[in-house]
């Protein structure tokens, strides 16, 4: 437990550093078109910033001793598991709207979207959302800090369940620290199931990418409404066919990854 603490302080640290010295670097001369003005700070900013301690990070945690497992493809992270972790993410994203689109009538998420808003029409955006932050937070969560909890003779499901707590609470906006946590869940225990890093980056990517064309292609997917899934018969069917989606792609995961000695007995 005190090692994933520590790789989740590492986490939090080199943001928050970063951050610092951004904030510092924006203060300077001439740096107000860059940087923003009174504490309003432009997407390009936050973009750069992300980028740049998402490189860090990636670094730290390739290092053997934060990372001890190779990005590799191991023996049950076939290529038919690894399409099946992908489709199971891309199936959470219809009913996390829905879990989202309740939370949001408990907290203020008008700030939150028209900053999305701006983030989204720079390009570099893609790479920060989709690519990076994928790669980096697999890396930390599933990597570095699920791995160092089951080495600390933690059961399982509570090392999953644990990794997945610190995965929702990173992503600070109340609206989706429960979504972040049942993503969590999830790509815990694909990592727990194939012993590999590759279908969680991969699946992560397919999840943020998704979301990322839809916000793209339909800005009003950022509201407080659902009216642009259609009517609630339309959306109540698109959530069972996801839910449905989604259970199948995960007993499909957890037959495909069965130890050895329990396919011999089937």
């Amino acid at each position: 437990m005190k090692k994933a603490l520590l790789y989740l302080f590492i986490f939090v640290a080199v943001q928050s550093i970063t951050m610092l010295v951004f904030n510092v670097v924006g203060r300077l001369p001439g740096m107000d078109e860059f940087a923003g003005i009174d504490g309003q700070r432009p997407p390009g900013f936050i973009i750069l910033m992300s980028i740049v301690y998402g490189l860090i990070l990636t670094v730290i945690f390739l290092h053997p001793r934060f990372c001890p497992v190779e990005i590799k493809m191991p023996r049950k992270a076939t290529v038919s598991v690894i399409m099946l972790s992908v489709l199971a993410m891309t199936a959470t994203i219809i009913p996390s709207l829905h879990l989202q689109h309740l939370l949001n009538g408990l907290f203020d998420t008008e700030s939150s979207s028209q900053l999305l808003e701006g983030i989204m029409e720079n390009p570099w955006s893609f790479v920060s959302i989709c690519l990076l932050a994928p790669l980096t937070e697999e890396l930390v969560f599933r990597g570095a800090i699920l791995t160092a909890l089951r080495k600390s003779r933690c059961r399982p499901w509570f090392a999953i369940i644990m990794s997945a707590l610190f995965f929702g609470i990173i992503h600070i906006n109340p609206s989706q620290i429960p979504h972040s946590f049942l993503m969590g869940l999830l790509l815990g225990w694909i990592y727990v199931r194939t012993c590999s890093l590759i279908p969680c980056i991969l699946a992560h990517m397919a999840n943020n990418t998704v979301v990322y064309m839809l916000v793209w292609l339909l800005p009003e997917s950022t509201s407080d409404s659902l009216d642009w899934l259609g009517n609630t018969s339309q959306q109540l069917v698109g959530f069972t066919l996801s839910a449905t989606l989604l259970t199948w792609c995960v007993w499909l995961i957890a037959v495909r990854t069965r130890p050895i000695n329990q396919q011999a007995d089937t």
